[in-house]
């Protein structure tokens, strides 16, 4: 019990002394010919490793990204989402991926004061599984053009979406359906490689988990259920099972001093 008490704070302590070199946040300005239009450039695998500029973000999408969850897994308060910020940060040579996304939790936490929590809880679920004909999709070629890999979202005369993914993995597909049902989905296909697949489906818009069970979303559920099972030979099915939550009490919109 004190073994695992200790490993705790010793994780907690190296995740808080991850920080920038140097750093600042600022309120992007409003107005700005941007719009909702964000970019990103630098960071580790990038021509500029030790440099990490962002540019017009919302503190929804940098908590997704620092955090690296897929949207439900973010309980923030809408107020706290309305601004955009602008940041740029030096990073120590030799700095992983993962050490930067720690690196940015932490600026936020301090520049921001939010006061952030980890949950679990059990909450509806669709369970994506094989259908009982198997999947309708094949593994990608081995000579992969990295320039084609990807996922690719279009939509349609008709207003549907169309997804294209060339070299993709299950956990990628299932992160691009995000705000398409009324829960969450959960990658239960037990595939493990990359795939070539086409999607065809109306499009549903959603920023919180529903508070009804999964059988109630009648009206939506056979316009994305349907195309999983035609298209793809997959199903959804409905459980409940818990899941990991990162939850922001409180914080403030305007960032501290840099």
């Amino acid at each position: 019990m004190r073994a695992a008490a200790f490993l705790c704070a010793l994780f907690a302590f190296q995740s808080f002394a991850q920080t920038f070199e140097v750093a600042t946040m600022k309120l992007h300005p409003p107005g700005s010919p941007e719009g909702t239009s964000t970019t990103q450039t630098g960071g580790p695998g990038s021509g500029d490793p030790t440099r990490i500029t962002i540019v017009n973000r919302t503190l929804h999408r940098l908590l997704i990204e620092s955090y690296s969850l897929v949207g439900y897994q973010l309980k923030d308060p809408p107020d706290l989402d309305q601004i955009r910020y602008d940041v740029v940060a030096k990073i120590s040579s030799g700095a992983t991926a993962q050490e930067v996304r720690v690196m940015m939790q932490n600026l936020l936490i301090e520049r921001l004061q939010l006061k952030v929590r980890h949950e679990s809880q059990v909450v509806p679920v669709y369970g994506l599984l094989i259908g009982k004909r198997g999947p309708k999709f094949k593994p990608s070629s081995e000579l992969l053009d990295p320039v084609k890999q990807g996922m690719f979202r279009s939509s349609t005369g008709s207003g549907s979406v169309k997804l294209t993914a060339v070299g993709e993995t299950i956990p990628q597909l299932v992160s691009a359906l995000f705000q398409q049902t009324d829960h969450p989905i959960m990658d239960m296909t037990g595939l493990t490689g990359k795939y070539d697949l086409t999607l065809i489906f109306s499009s549903r818009r959603s920023n919180e988990l529903s508070a009804t069970s999964p059988d109630a979303a009648a009206d939506d559920a056979p316009m994305i259920f349907q195309a999983l099972q035609d298209q793809l030979g997959l199903k959804l099915e409905g459980r409940k099972m818990p899941v990991d939550l990162v939850i922001v009490d409180s914080g403030r919109k305007i960032p501290v001093e840099n």
